[in-house]
């Protein structure tokens, strides 16, 4: 399966590339958007199957992870429409890409540097995943409200502004989780 997914998402990948480069050739454009949808699928499949045998689907941290790799899917399902004509494309290029960073790293972000901050910093062997029910929540709605943005006419600055928002109140759990380990780590170099 990860053989599928590497050449699944990396060739995808060229194919959507490729495609515009020809002149908006469809077949290397759909074929990309076909193979990368899939790989990206059994990506998702695979985590959240990982996460649930490790117990981490139970905890917010582990959803995180799973839902920023579901935000990498949704600017992909977005191009048959620009494609076929449904919606005009410039608003969703102009916009999409900031749903998709702050919603796939800074939610990937949330959940796996205080992992590794953990695990590397305070040495634990079994580390948890960062974040909080109140960051999952936050950082989704303010990607869900980036996404409105584009098709909300004249209230689109308003609405794009309180994505934002929800980006910065979603980071305060997780700053507090790297004082915390930051603390705790200093503690355990003074006592050493």
């Amino acid at each position: 399966a990860t053989a599928y997914m590497f050449w699944g998402m990396t060739l995808g990948a060229f194919g959507l590339v490729l495609g515009p480069w020809l002149g908006g050739s469809l077949p290397p454009t759909i074929a990309g958007l076909v193979l990368h949808i899939s790989a990206t699928v059994v990506l998702v499949v695979s985590l959240v199957r990982s996460l649930k045998q490790s117990g981490k689907l139970t905890t917010a941290g582990g959803w995180h992870v799973v839902s920023s790799y579901i935000w990498i899917l949704l600017p992909v399902l977005m191009a048959p429409t620009i494609l076929l004509g449904v919606f005009e494309a410039g608003p969703i290029e102009s916009t999409a890409p900031q749903a998709l960073i702050y919603g796939w790293v800074l939610q990937f972000g949330i959940a796996v540097i205080p992992y590794i901050a953990r695990r590397f910093f305070l040495k634990e062997e079994t580390p948890e995943l960062g974040g909080c029910w109140g960051s999952l929540a936050l950082a989704n709605l303010g990607s869900v409200l980036i996404w409105v943005s584009i098709f909300s006419g004249t209230a689109k600055g308003i609405i794009y502004g309180i994505g934002f928002v929800l980006y910065a109140l979603a980071l305060i759990h997780p700053l507090k989780e790297l004082t915390e380990i930051t603390r705790t780590g200093l503690k355990k170099f003074e006592a050493a």
